[in-house]
């Protein structure tokens, strides 16, 4: 509890009202959640994580209902690169996806094209957290300190459901990655929340 009688909750929900960040936060996960969490970190550096949807990168003959919660070892802010998101594109279907400056054997994506302009800065305090759907359009800003960005990630999803009709992820078959590579060999799809989706 901080002085003053409010929680770091307390105030870490104050600035998620204030943001208007709660419509990110309302996709339900329904049923038996699938856990998965990974570490994730990068020293000084220009380059950042483009605009994207986590849903572009997985099988796209599946439906998926998953989220991520980000939580940063350290403070983050617009100078080391704090997440980003736009409110409401969790409602959006996947937008079409490239690989990183069209460069195929980068495992990265960005979103061909997306309207930023109502974008939401999300600045956080050591250990607070971001939540967003697997369709919700995010990136993280470069890290212009000299200090490393480091965060934990944990994802939770009900199990994927079979489409009726597959969806046209073009970019995911053009892609050269070692990581792609390899699941194509092994006749596997791509991960969700962590996990080895079908085979």
């Amino acid at each position: 509890m901080a002085s003053g009688g409010t929680s770091n909750a307390a105030r870490h929900g104050q600035a998620l009202a204030h943001h208007r960040l709660p419509c990110l936060l309302a996709a339900e996960v329904e049923g038996p959640a699938r856990p998965a969490s990974r570490a994730k970190g990068d020293a000084r550096s220009d380059s950042q994580a483009d605009w994207h949807q986590d849903e572009a990168y997985w099988a796209p003959d599946l439906e998926y209902n998953s989220i991520s919660i980000w939580v940063p070892l350290q403070e983050v802010t617009l100078e080391n690169g704090c997440m980003h998101f736009i409110p409401g594109s969790h409602k959006l279907e996947v937008a079409a996806h490239r690989p990183i400056g069209q460069d195929s054997s980068i495992h990265g994506l960005e979103a061909e094209q997306v309207d930023a302009s109502h974008a939401v800065a999300c600045p956080v305090a050591a250990g607070g957290a971001t939540i967003h759907h697997c369709r919700t359009f995010h990136y993280a800003g470069p890290n212009h300190t000299k200090n490393p960005r480091l965060a934990y990630i944990n994802g939770f999803a009900t199990p994927p459901k079979q489409r009726a009709i597959s969806r046209d992820f073009y970019w995911k078959d053009s892609r050269q990655t070692l990581r792609d590579e390899r699941r194509r060999a092994a006749g596997t799809k791509p991960t969700s929340g962590g996990r080895q989706i079908g085979s």
